[in-house]
């Protein structure tokens, strides 16, 4: 019993030099698993990069967009630099530059709740006034949920029309703003929802200020084939409000097929008419953002040099809009602004730059209307020591 007792112990347990051999392996079999997870995360690549919040950023631009494959706008032209900037930096995110009607349908849209973190719109600076005041096109349906992140460059009201021909006398060309007045006039006053638009009603009813009974048919097509119905006479005049070079009218006033084209001067009495009508809207923000300018053959080659009148445009967002998404287009606006120039104005030989950043924030009154983002805010007191320069509420006429 003694004897078999001892035998079933022995095959039952192990020697102290069996247990060592396990033990041994137990241990490498852990090391090797440890390395294993260890060489694993080493080359297992990183998730991309996203930024903030934001996997996927839409930027509401102009005609063109990435639907169409096209820079028609200079609003295109920009949304493309914010574009290829965050695609290179945050490969995680994905950019989409949508085509719009323009201006007041891009600031429209970020009064949409899902607008709050991620979407960003290029608008006129005027156009997100009226939306925030309610007038114009918005009238009855305010937007106070835009913010500006900060300025880009000019609009420039641009009216195209026919260039007199001796061998078509059969043609009536518009030669001054009046004659649009004149019986069966055409005017293109580009897509509903556009910036276009507001300068079209604005600009009317200056005329009507000096002729009262002046009714020309207004269309709304888009710029492309606002430029073919002026060309092939279907349309007297169209004009469009937006940066120069805008690519599709610089392609017109270049292109020798079909009657040629030209811009028609805007005098002096046109811009004290609208600084008025501003004013009489707007008397907090006296002045507003019209500016006297010149076109000249280093905006469009064929020119000679042309009056108009300009105003701001500005990239948007939410007031809700993700910061970082924010702080990173303030920086692009600020140190890379160089970009936005080059997209305009491609090899400009005449060494031209944007209005100063610094000085537009702080003296443009309409940042006291349509207020900056808080985020942008931060930068730019930060990086510029720059801040809107606005009245207290309740004092000069008004204020925030």
């Amino acid at each position: 019993m003694v004897g078999g007792c001892c035998s079933v112990s022995s095959a039952g347990s192990f020697s102290r030099g069996e247990r060592g051999v396990y033990l041994a392996i137990g241990v490498a079999v852990v090391v090797v698993g440890m390395l294993a997870a260890v060489l694993g995360a080493r080359t297992r690549p990183a998730a991309p990069r996203v930024l903030g919040r934001c996997p996927v950023i839409d930027i509401f631009a102009g005609q063109g967009g990435a639907a169409h494959d096209s820079t028609t706008t200079p609003y295109d032209e920009y949304a493309d630099v914010i574009s290829r900037n965050i695609t290179q930096r945050f490969p995680g995110s994905v950019v989409n530059v949508v085509a719009t009607q323009g201006s007041a349908f891009n600031v429209g849209v970020l009064a949409d709740p899902k607008a709050a973190t991620c979407w960003l719109s290029i608008s006129g600076l005027s156009t997100a006034v009226d939306a925030h005041e309610a007038v114009y096109q918005f009238e009855g349906r305010p937007v106070t949920t835009v913010r500006t992140i900060g300025p880009l460059w000019l609009d420039f009201i641009q009216v195209v029309v026919r260039a007199p021909n001796p061998g078509s006398p059969d043609d009536r060309p518009v030669t001054a703003l009046g004659d649009l007045c004149q019986q069966n006039r055409t005017l293109e006053t580009g897509l509903v929802e556009s910036g276009t638009e507001r300068t079209g009603t604005i600009l009317l009813r200056q005329l009507r200020a000096q002729i009262p009974d002046c009714n020309p048919t207004m269309a709304h097509s888009t710029l492309a084939d606002a430029v073919d119905a002026v060309r092939s006479h279907r349309a007297d005049a169209l004009l469009w409000s937006g940066g120069a070079p805008t690519p599709t009218i610089a392609d017109a006033l270049k292109d020798p097929e079909g009657a040629t084209l030209t811009l028609l001067p805007l005098g002096t009495d046109y811009l004290v008419r609208m600084q008025s009508e501003w004013d009489a809207k707007y008397p907090f923000l006296h002045g507003g953002d019209y500016r006297k300018w010149t076109l000249r053959r280093d905006d469009y080659t064929r020119i000679d040099a042309t009056d108009t009148i300009a105003s701001s445009n500005v990239v948007l967002a939410n007031a809700k809009a993700d910061g970082d998404l924010v702080t990173f287009v303030a920086g692009l606006l600020v140190d890379d602004r160089s970009e936005f120039e080059a997209a305009l104005w491609k090899n400009d030989p005449h060494n031209r730059h944007f209005l100063d950043l610094k000085t537009e924030i702080q003296d443009n009154k309409l940042y006291c209307a349509v207020q900056l983002h808080p985020s942008a805010a931060a930068y730019y007191w930060d990086h510029l020591h720059a801040m809107p320069t606005c009245p207290r509420p309740g004092r000069d006429g008004g204020g925030q």
